[in-house]
């Protein structure tokens, strides 16, 4: 049984309607409307052979940082979309099609 429930808010999509030209980072995100500095994944976790985990606190850090930015940017993404009258798109296209496994947003709801 499939339920498809899209979240309340999805940092990523809202910042993908705003602006197609940069990533959907939450890096990219921090530094377009935020206020908290957060070095991108790549950087942080390296990249190829040299991609690994920190150690448990700088890792702690890293996703704590990550929450902030998600917390601090909504208000600001969701006047941004207002403004844009984009809002509806994100919720009632954009959010129920990226999260229902059917892909047809014809998912049933079985609660």
């Amino acid at each position: 049984m499939w339920i498809c429930r899209a979240p309340a808010f999805d940092s990523r999509l809202a910042k993908y309607l705003l602006s197609t030209v940069e990533d959907n980072e939450i890096a990219t995100i921090a530094s377009l409307y935020g206020q908290t500095y957060l070095v991108d994944d790549e950087t942080f976790y390296g990249k190829g052979v040299k991609k690994a985990l920190p150690e448990r606190e700088k890792f702690l850090e890293h996703l704590a940082r990550k929450l902030a930015v998600l917390v601090e940017t909504e208000p600001i993404l969701l006047e941004k979309l207002s403004e844009n009258g984009q809002l509806e798109l994100l919720y009632d296209m954009e959010q129920p099609l990226a999260f229902c496994p059917c892909q047809d947003g014809n998912c049933w709801d079985y609660g």
